[in-house]
């Protein structure tokens, strides 16, 4: 009888992923941020062998703009903090090539916390950025024709009125007239069917009013980074007398965006307040930004109290809220959440949210478009 192979281990399996995977890199970092290991996918996607870019930053992946706004660096910090650094970018190959990835820097400690280094996972989701983009157009395209729409509606309603009004007019005219019962059905066929054409006329007149009654958002040009370190400032008082840590990670160039500074404001303070309450006291809330392609994310996580798996599906329709640490569920959260989906639909941008469970903190994360979305860049191939 032949003898069975022994079950492989966990580390053999692992290596085994790593080697044979063909859609994730797998890079790990020193603790300084330069490449130890250049494994998986991550000669394939880049286009560098391991011996061309061991040793050296991630620096090359990144594109100008990316640089300029201190991403590199910004994701090892969100990862120090927080953890874990997500996201989605432009990067770059070795000969030039954009594609758009996503994935994750996690930092990696021992048994006493002490930092060994990091370790990121890439894909490449360009076909998923392209997909995204089409139908990103095509939302647009659909927008821009329904812009018109009120004036449309309110524009038939009063022709409509205009064209009955003679109508009317002649029909009360002939009921007047001795003859009248001679037109017998058809005079009160026509008498029956105008009220109806009145009704519908008024109906096309609400429609249009309540399509324009929509509200408009007051924009102007805004920096991002400055907008956070303001709001930032203002809360620190509070956080500190519920004895609480509010940690700002953020690019260290403007990040310039159109939008109401107001309701900005207002519901980014809705979302760290909610953090504050359900976080006890002598724990953290990191408030991060960064720039994902055409869009400025910020995200305000904590790891207090978390939010049920089945509350998560129908937060922004009725918000029940995590509970704080006494049990009650936050006040004003259903106005608050409402205020956050507005802010990020009169935008045009998303807002979602994360969370492991009750006990296990959240994340929620405000998606806006930029002023100019970066494009992906061509520069020269590398030489060699």
């Amino acid at each position: 009888m032949p003898m069975s192979e022994p079950d492989p281990t966990e580390e053999a399996l692992l290596r085994l992923m790593i080697r044979q995977t063909r859609d994730h890199a797998v890079i790990l970092l020193t603790p300084e941020g330069r490449v130890r290991s250049w494994l998986g996918a991550a000669p394939t996607l880049f286009g560098y062998r391991a011996d061309e870019i061991i040793g050296q930053t991630l620096d090359c992946l990144f594109t100008e703009a990316d640089r300029a706004l201190g991403l590199p660096a910004l994701e090892l910090q969100v990862a120090l903090q927080d953890g874990c650094s997500e996201g989605e970018h432009w990067h770059l190959r070795r000969d030039g090539a954009a594609i758009w990835t996503s994935g994750s820097t996690t930092a990696l400690r021992d048994e006493q916390g002490q930092l060994l280094g990091f370790a990121k996972l890439m894909r490449d989701r360009t076909d998923h950025r392209t997909r995204i983009a089409a139908l990103e157009n095509r939302l647009k395209s659909l927008a821009d024709e329904n812009a018109g729409r009120p004036v449309f509606l309110a524009g038939v309603a009063h022709e409509l009125r205009n064209l009955l009004t003679p109508l009317f007019n002649a029909s009360y005219l002939l009921r007047l007239n001795p003859a009248a019962e001679t037109l017998g059905q058809p005079l009160v066929t026509i008498e029956r069917q105008l009220p109806a054409l009145r009704r519908l006329a008024d109906e096309l007149g609400s429609a249009g009013r309540r399509l324009d009654d929509r509200p408009v958002p007051s924009l102007e040009e805004v920096d991002l980074v400055a907008a956070l370190h303001g709001l930032a400032g203002s809360v620190q008082a509070e956080f500190g007398a519920r004895d609480l840590t509010l940690h700002l990670l953020a690019p260290v160039g403007p990040v310039r965006i159109r939008m109401d500074g107001a309701r900005f404001r207002q519901g980014m303070l809705h979302l760290l307040d909610n953090a504050a309450r359900c976080t006890p006291g002598g724990g953290q809330v990191c408030l991060k930004a960064s720039v994902e392609g055409p869009d400025a994310v910020v995200r305000v996580r904590h790891k207090g109290a978390g939010i049920a798996a089945e509350q998560l599906a129908r937060l922004f329709e009725l918000f029940t809220g995590a509970p704080d640490p006494a049990g009650k569920a936050p006040e004003d959260s259903e106005l608050g959440m409402a205020l956050l989906k507005e802010l990020a639909e009169l935008h045009g941008g998303t807002v979602e949210v994360r969370s492991e469970g009750i006990g296990h903190g959240s994340e929620f994360a405000l998606r806006l478009p930029l002023n100019c979305p970066q494009q992906p860049v061509t520069v020269e191939p590398a030489a060699g």
